[in-house]
């Protein structure tokens, strides 16, 4: 062995690695080939874990600001049982507190006042915090109760700093709107005149108005004339916001929503989706928050009186509602007012009735508008009615949403805490005055209420904490002195902050950075092609100088506009077309653009010093969500500037949001030589320089970047951690992947002897097929919503389209799709295609730039042609003398949007391909823009500096599959995963030989590039790489079961339990509220369900006949919890249940292989007595079964879309160029599959585990069925059937052999003492085996 390659095959729950030779013959280690598949769960994002750890959070520092609040009053409150009555209110009698035990009341229990006099006289809390507002002499107990329920229930935190004034101000609010609507839009930007505020509120506010009243005059006091605008006042107002009119095109396949009907966890959700358009959809939702806020405060001067207000007005509606039914339908009145098997009444609609005077819970309805839609129909159902005039008034103040309204809406969210801050300023001034000695308590109220450990401090103690802070407890008094806010805040984001792409441990910029801005502009703007020819460097630069600079949306019509200004373009030239690019710039300057509006001149002059006062005021933003600390930080740093000084206001005031992905030692700080003039230049210096992109800088033989970044990487440890892979710029999913690939190259390292020489990552990721803009779209639709300016000429066509047998399903078809994008013509020639000859050979799918130059596979690049101008043209680029007769009919494909602007460019080009083009296609072999592919790469590469890391394309590696016709199956196992990694080294390894060194491989002689062709690269030796009598060794190899399967075993963390709470009548109660007092009883106060195993233990326990068992017991993660604090946890628990137990094994872990009477199996879960299991055997087939298999999942795919064609005894799945058939599925071939697999299923190796022989006997039985089925139902049940054989949860139904339709579950006894059972462990890669018998 001379060389020692290794391939990889990364996935979200699997890893496939292959060791070969130059030879690609397998290497061998420990006796076992050196390939393996390791199987692993799909990691879980975070999300989960940190909603529920801040939900956590949040009820416990509620709790912690009640103590306290408690702790304030105590010495002043003389009824000694007041707190302990609170706190006992949520126990039946029998468990409250001794002294509680005679007296039902839960709060009073003074003699003449108790919790009736109570309730009668303040009927909801708002009544009493009203009283206490206007003041007068109360008991301090009641003042205690309405403070209670403001600290606990304090409003959002969304406008810190601001006063109720402000908060009040909708000019602010337009301003703001105005702003940001400028930084979104580069054509047609909206804009409200913020001088006609004061009459946009008053439309807002009207209550007399609808909203299609209130959307008209707004459009006319705006001059709303635009889509944008109007969709704009609508999501003012409330209603659904359609994102493809808002943002463009691209958002057309996500839903409408309103902002009234998303929640704000859902809200700020949405950030991921709309990137920098969420910034737009935040400043609406602000308006429409200030619009529900005020119609709730509805003219009253604070909460409590509005809520009152609402609470007279559900009562008079309520009282309106009944007298109605009583009058009109006194039979329904029970069915609509206390009726509990109703889904959707008044009782629904509350969440309670009475009954004996006592409340009694009831399921509610799971949205209000459920009720209201129960209502209506029910209203509007009734004939010969009295009193029409009070029915039309319920159903038109339903229809206003203003029927019935409740106290606990959920826009009670909408109040800022400001306005509760006020009412308790209010009531605890009023205490003092009555109340003297309570200053003490009216001093610390509103620092307690104001009180909040910000998220980006963190937990206070622990491994986990990052808080800057001094010793001792911390209180809402001293905790400013207590924690470094600021120092605090940078640390939570530096932690959530990524690393350099390319320079391990750097950094990255902020993504509003100046530098990284400029660099985003270049990277995209120096690829930019006008009439398919580059920008000179100099046009370049004046581009980005007189519009990147100037603008912060920078359109194609600003960009076209800017060349005919200057004189580059005349009008007369003809259209303009830009390309190179995807869609509209995206990246723009728009943080220079903000602080020049700010700063001036003095931006320029800091930005050539090297702009640090500008790049810290984007970094403290980025970096800090709490403006007072942006503010604080730039006021300490730069108050003797003056230019920043009389401007903090306003930088305070800016948002700047997210990091990049690169370092600014990467982008301005590297420095090479360029070899040609010998001049010191950046990466952002050449951008700027030339027109080369970041790729092509990196792979520039006039550079030495890329040399640079190894060298300054060489320094660092090439220690590996999990931490390091944490921090890498990837998904969470895919984190879990890489490691365990270290994890198996170390193991196959170490075993062989040698690091490898080459290591191929696959990139599966391409840049989509940007041809097919409306692919997410129905075609159908798309199509017919392009044809509707379409000539008359076209009217066949037309005709045809509208036929139903041509539904979007069979428009998949890309010939049929073909047709009639062309207007059913051929490309090549116009002439008129027949339909029905559509699928024979008589027409070709061509690729007009020929796959001999670059595999571009997208629509933009192909054609529906005549075979006989196919073959007249050939594999010649730009199209032959002859072919461009058709300009005007490709004009008018583009001019309708039929076809894209790449595919009339490639049409329509007539300059021959010359050494750019050429070098462009050999660069895009090897250019990849994954960067999760790059961040593994450059791991790999710290980790092995002397491997080199070779990118292979997972279409490459598709496209040789195809043509050596090696067939991958994911129905039957899970080895290709091994396959693939094997591949990715065949494949990858003849490509980076080829295109390492292209000037070697493609000569050129004169004019043409003789040897230049794709398609041919496997058909002739590569010297050092491919020999083509290599292939049949190669496909052997694939086909062969030697790679070693291994599965991830874990301990479950995280949740106890589902975190719902049932009520004690509700079966599956497994797990109390609490561990202790009378919550403990799940018989009275209910409880969690569905615990959650943490791991196994094997167990020996006496039996009920007094004989030791031994057992397999799950560990709940409540249970491994408390190991923390109680060593013998898992003892004591096991002891709960089991006679005298001992612990044999004390953890088996999930997922961990054992045999259980010679059959292998993963231990899953637990359900009753019984273990659940999955199977740990793969089913080895050959190529030809892997191939018929995807032949019947196509079969059902096509069934699936409506285009399956046959006679109901075959059908022809494949053919080839000359419609051989090559792939036929029929009854003959599935009967004989159903056979193969029964037999299977009688192997010895599945003997142990008895739901095969059950599984067996079902297909056994069911048999004579199957034959009976036509060839759709076979191919189902046979799918279903290959289920069983999976290594997963999967479960098959058998409904159609008269099977359960849940068939296959594999269980067996936890009673382990009459069993051969061993617990298996296997090292990653497989090649370490111990065996322990149980």
């Amino acid at each position: 062995m001379e060389k020692f390659y290794l391939g990889t095959d990364i996935g979200t729950n699997s890893v496939g690695i292959a060791c070969t030779d130059e030879n690609y013959e397998l290497l061998r280690a420990k006796g076992k080939d050196c390939w393996a598949v390791r199987l692993f769960d799909e990691s879980e994002t975070a999300e989960k874990r940190r909603n529920f750890r801040t939900s956590r959070r949040r009820l416990e520092r509620r709790k912690q600001r009640i103590n306290w609040l408690q702790a304030l009053f105590a010495p002043y409150i003389e009824d000694g049982t007041f707190f302990i009555r609170l706190n006992n209110s949520q126990f039946l009698p029998e468990d409250k507190d001794k002294i509680l035990q005679a007296d039902k009341n839960a709060l009073f229990g003074d003699e003449g006042y108790t919790d009736k006099n109570y309730h009668a006289e303040f009927p909801t809390i708002y009544h009493l915090r009203e009283k206490l507002i206007e003041g007068g002499e109360y008991d301090l107990k009641l003042y205690y109760l309405a403070m209670h329920h403001i600290v606990k229930y304090r409003g959002h935190f969304l406008f810190e700093g601001a006063t109720m004034e402000e908060i009040r101000d909708i000019k602010r609010l337009f301003e703001n709107l105005n702003a940001v609507w400028e930084a979104t839009y580069a054509e047609n930007v909206p804009s409200i005149d913020v001088g006609k505020s004061d009459e946009a509120k008053e439309i807002l506010l009207d209550t007399k108005k609808g909203l299609r009243d209130k959307q008209i005059a707004l459009e006319k006091l705006f001059g709303g004339n635009t889509a944008i605008m109007k969709e704009s006042i609508k999501a003012m107002l409330g209603g659904k916001i359609s994102p493809a009119t808002l943002f463009g095109e691209e958002y057309k396949d996500e839903k409408s929503f309103s902002f009234k009907d998303i929640d704000e966890e859902a809200f700020d959700a949405l950030q991921s989706t709309y990137g920098d358009n969420f910034e737009c959809l935040n400043a609406l939702r602000s308006v429409y928050n200030f619009v529900a806020f005020e119609k709730l405060l509805c003219g009253h001067k604070n909460i409590s009186s509005a809520m009152i207000a609402v609470y007279d007005k559900h009562a008079a509606d309520l009282a309106l509602l009944k007298n109605f039914i009583r009058d009109e339908r006194p039979n329904d009145y029970n069915k609509i007012f206390k009726s509990t098997t109703e889904k959707a009444n008044y009782v629904n609609y509350i969440g309670y009735t009475k009954k004996g005077g006592d409340k009694k819970k009831v399921a509610k309805c799971k949205s209000d508008d459920e009720f209201f839609a129960y209502l209506k129909k029910y209203l509007t159902s009734l004939n010969d009615i009295k009193d029409e005039e009070t029915r039309d008034k319920i159903l038109s103040e339903i229809e206003n949403g203003s029927f019935l309204p409740k106290i606990l809406h959920s826009d009670k969210g909408l109040f800022p805490r400001q306005v509760n801050e006020a009412e308790l300023k209010a009531i605890a001034s009023n205490m003092a005055k009555y109340y003297p000695e309570t200053k003490e308590i009216a001093d610390k109220i509103i620092p307690l209420f104001e009180y909040r450990i910000p998220y980006f401090v963190g937990p206070l103690a622990g491994v986990n904490s990052w808080a800057v802070r001094t010793s001792g407890e911390i209180t809402p008094w001293n905790i400013g002195e207590k924690i470094d806010l600021a120092a605090s805040n940078e640390e939570f984001m530096r932690r959530m902050t990524s690393k350099c792409s390319y320079i391990f441990g750097e950094d990255v910029l902020p993504k509003c950075s100046i530098i990284y801005q400029k660099f985003d502009v270049l990277n995209q703007l120096n690829k930019l092609r006008v009439n398919d020819r580059p920008l000179t460097v100099d046009l370049k630069k004046g581009v980005f100088n007189e519009l990147f600079l100037k603008y912060p949306k920078v359109s194609d019509k600003k960009i076209k506009d800017y060349l005919v200004r200057n004189g580059h373009f005349s009008p007369t030239d003809g259209e303009i077309t830009l390309s190179g690019k995807d869609g509209e710039f995206k990246a723009s300057m728009s943080s220079y653009i903000q602080l020049k509006r700010i700063l001036g001149d003095f931006v320029d002059k800091d930005l050539e010093n090297g702009g640090e006062v500008c790049e810290n005021i984007i970094l403290w933003h980025t970096l800090n969500t709490d403006k007072k600390i942006v503010c604080d930080l730039i006021e300490k740093r730069y108050k003797n500037v003056p230019e920043i000084a009389d401007n903090v206001k306003a930088l305070k005031g800016l948002s700047f949001k997210n990091f990049g992905r690169l370092s600014k030692k990467f982008l301005v700080d590297l420095y090479s030589a360029d070899k040609e003039t010998g001049e010191l230049v950046n990466i952002l210096g050449v951008l700027y320089e030339t027109n080369e992109n970041l790729n092509e800088i990196l792979n520039d033989e006039k550079y030495d970047f890329g040399k640079l970044v190894d060298e300054t990487n060489g320094i660092a440890d090439s220690k590996i951690t999990y931490e390091d892979i944490e921090k890498l710029y990837v998904s969470s999913a895919v984190r879990r992947g890489i490691w365990q690939t270290l994890i198996m190259i170390d193991e196959y390292v170490e075993a062989i002897g040698k690091t490898p020489d080459k290591i191929f990552v696959e990139v599966t990721r391409e840049n989509g097929v940007k041809g097919d803009a409306g692919r997410t779209q129905p075609r159908k639709r798309q199509l017919q919503e392009k044809y509707k300016n379409i000539s008359e000429a076209y009217a066949d066509v037309i005709s045809e389209l509208g036929d139903e047998k041509y539904s979007d399903m069979r428009l998949r078809q890309e010939r049929l799709f073909l047709y009639f994008r062309q207007l059913g013509r051929c490309m090549y020639s116009g002439q008129r295609i027949d339909l029905d000859r559509l699928d024979t050979d008589t027409y070709d799918v061509d690729h007009i730039l020929p796959r001999t130059f670059i595999k571009d596979d997208s629509l933009d690049n192909k054609v529906l042609v005549l075979r006989s101008k196919n073959a007249e043209k050939a594999d010649r680029y730009p199209l032959p003398q002859g072919f461009s007769g058709q300009q005007d009919f490709w004009k008018m494909l583009l001019d309708k949007n039929l076809i894209a602007k790449t595919t009339y460019d490639r049409l329509t080009r007539t300059e021959p391909l010359g050494d750019n083009d050429y070098k462009d296609f050999i660069n895009r072999q090897k250019v990849i823009t994954d960067q999760t592919v790059k961040a593994v790469a450059e791991l790999l590469k710290r980790k092995y500096p002397n491997a080199k890391i070779v990118y292979s394309k997972a279409k490459n590696v598709n496209d040789f599959k195809n043509k050596f016709d090696i067939f991958k199956c994911r129905e039957t196992n899970d080895l290709h995963h091994a396959r693939d990694a094997y591949l990715n080294v065949v494949v990858g390894n003849v490509y980076d030989t080829v295109f390492s060194n292209p000037l070697d491989m493609f000569r050129k002689d004169g004019d043409v590039w003789r040897t230049y062709n794709l398609k041919k690269l496997f058909t002739r030796d590569v010297k050092g790489a491919w020999d083509c009598s290599r292939i049949a060794k190669i496909k052997s190899i694939c086909e062969s079961h030697t790679m070693a399967v291994t599965r991830y075993a874990y301990c479950n963390k995280g949740e106890f339990y589902n975190q719902t709470v049932y009520g004690k009548d509700d079966a599956g109660v497994s797990s109390p509220r609490k561990s202790n007092g009378p919550l403990s009883d799940t018989k009275k106060y209910g409880g969690y369900k569905s615990q959650t195993t943490a791991y196994f233990a094997i167990v020996s326990s006496l039996d009920k006949k007094g004989n030791r068992v031994k057992t397999i017991e799950a560990v709940p993660v409540l249970v491994a919890y408390r190991l923390k604090n109680n060593p013998k946890a898992v003892e004591e628990y096991f002891k709960s249940y089991l006679n005298s137990p001992e612990i044999l094994v004390p953890k088996i872990k999930n997922k961990q292989l054992v045999s259980y009477n010679g059959s292998y199996a993963y231990i899953a879960g637990v359900t009753g007595d019984r273990i659940i299991v999955h199977n740990a055997t793969q089913l080895f087939t050959d190529n030809k079964i892997d191939e018929y298999i995807n032949g019947l999942l196509k079969l059902l795919d096509m069934d699936a879309k409506k285009i399956l064609v046959g006679d109901e005894s075959r059908y022809v799945i494949k053919t080839n160029r000359n419609k051989e058939e090559k792939l036929v599925i029929d009854k003959e071939k599935n009967i004989e599959l159903y056979a193969r697999l029964k037999n299977k299923l009688y192997d010895k190796i599945y003997s142990g585990l008895s739901a095969f022989a059950t599984f067996a006997k079902n297909i056994e039985n069911g048999e004579e069925k199957f034959k009976e089925l036509t060839i759709v139902e076979q191919t189902k049940v046979l799918i279903q059937v290959l289920k069983m054989f999976k290594c997963n949860a999967e479960t098959s139904d058998l409904k159609f052999i008269g099977g359960s339709s849940r068939s296959g579950t594999i269980l067996f006894n936890k009673k382990i003492d009459d069993v051969n059972f061993e617990i298996i462990h296997l090292s990653p890669a497989g090649l370490r085996i111990i065996k322990n018998k149980v």
